[in-house]
């Protein structure tokens, strides 16, 4: 047996606002921890942001645990307006960091859309403990993380400089029942064409795992960091995907905003 949350709109989805630099919008989702939003990426304090507070996420006594995107799929009602775009097999980022998984997607820039992401996690293991699970957006990767957790299996592959902590989840605390959550994440297509017409066509996303109670002593505990996982749009007539060699520069290519970004991490 396990708990099965979805996140719906009306409660907990977030809205991708990409017309700015702030892309993604936050909020409240009832029960869940909404943590900070900051441009700073050095650890002073645990009222700071999440690049901050996300300094804190290590510990000496913990083992990973399986945190991870399990998919990322359009909800039924999107699937007129958004196109789901296959990745050829082997098709990746050919320099780290890697994503673990590239969901690609085309829409025409000529209809204004909304539609629906659904983030599906991994079941959860069930703890005697509170927890919140966050959702982190960056438009910029780093292979040398200003955010260090050594114990984590996977790293912040995401730049402090341009991270977001999109929205969060209280996981309720369980001895006997697992927890899947998916977070449903709304989707407008004309802030989208402007960041994909200014260079910006492949969004990255990790998950982080922590001790509520950690969390809000500032103690932060153990990080637990899903892999890596990539979004890459297209603005198409009539939503046409991407030929595969196009679809292999845009990966392998920084955002346009991450190119002069001040004090950018390498």
């Amino acid at each position: 047996m396990k708990n099965k949350i979805n996140l719906k709109k009306s409660t907990a989805a977030c809205t991708l606002l990409l017309a700015t630099g702030s892309a993604w919008g936050s909020p409240k989702l009832g029960t869940g921890q909404q943590p900070s939003s900051s441009d700073e990426d050095q650890p002073q304090s645990s009222s700071q942001a999440p690049a901050a507070a996300l300094n804190s996420l290590m510990g000496k006594n913990s083992r990973p645990s399986p945190v991870r995107i399990e998919a990322v799929t359009l909800n039924r009602a999107s699937e007129a307006k958004i196109r789901k775009c296959t990745v050829p097999k082997g098709v990746t980022r050919e320099k780290s960091p890697k994503p673990d998984d590239i969901f690609s997607l085309s829409f025409d820039p000529k209809q204004r859309q909304k539609a629906t992401l659904q983030f599906e996690m991994a079941e959860l293991p069930p703890t005697k403990e509170e927890r919140v699970l966050m959702l982190l957006y960056s438009r910029c990767l780093t292979r040398k993380p200003k955010i260090k957790t050594p114990l984590s299996k996977h790293k912040l592959a995401l730049d402090t400089k341009d991270l977001e902590v999109m929205t969060s989840y209280n996981v309720p605390a369980d001895s006997t029942k697992g927890t899947q959550v998916t977070f449903e994440v709304d989707l407008r297509t004309a802030p989208l064409k402007k960041q994909v017409n200014a260079g910006n066509d492949t969004f990255y996303f990790q998950v982080a795992l922590i001790n509520k109670s950690d969390f809000q002593k500032g103690n932060y505990g153990v990080p637990k960091l899903s892999p890596l996982q990539a979004i890459h749009a297209t603005s198409a007539q009539y939503k046409l995907c991407p030929e595969q060699n196009k679809l292999i520069r845009n990966l392998n290519s920084d955002n346009e905003s991450c190119k002069n970004m001040p004090g950018k991490t390498e």
